[in-house]
């Protein structure tokens, strides 16, 4: 830790030498290749890469624009499916009417329709259905789903 406001050129020295060795022996090793090499042929090396930057640069930029074009049309389906799922819930609300009867199943539609959802969340990101399927399906419903052969 440093207490003073000012450093002796010796303490500097003494923390930088390393540094300094190292930058001094590339530079000098820089000059003497351009000593050895001549201008021209180091000229026709900076266009090289120059072009060969400007080239991956593209590749780049059009890799990058069609990586985001697939996951804006993947939020956008994944939107939809949730706009979807609300619109169907309200709908089923709506015409399914309110006897006891018909309220266990309304129930088990909108408990289905949510337990696709996330069923789908999971196995688009290959990964095994979570505790939260559980709690909406039955247990021969989890069995059967269970049962699909994933590709």
């Amino acid at each position: 830790m440093i207490v003073t406001h000012r450093i002796s050129l010796t303490k500097l020295l003494a923390f930088t030498w390393p540094r300094l060795l190292v930058l001094a022996v590339f530079t000098a090793l820089a000059c003497l290749v351009m000593d050895q090499l001549g201008r021209d042929l180091l000229k026709a090396l900076s266009y090289a890469a120059g072009f060969l930057g400007t080239a991956l640069a593209f590749l780049i930029g059009f890799r990058n624009n069609s990586a985001y074009g697939r996951w804006w049309e993947g939020q956008r389906i994944w939107s939809r499916l949730k706009y979807d799922s609300r619109s169907f819930a309200l709908l089923v609300q709506g015409l399914i009417g309110g006897a006891e009867r018909t309220a266990s199943v309304r129930k088990d539609m909108l408990h289905r329709q949510i337990a696709f959802a996330w069923w789908l969340n999971r196995y688009l990101r290959k990964l095994p259905p979570g505790a939260e399927v559980e709690s909406l399906l039955a247990v021969d419903e989890l069995q059967r789903a269970a049962s699909v052969p994933r590709h």
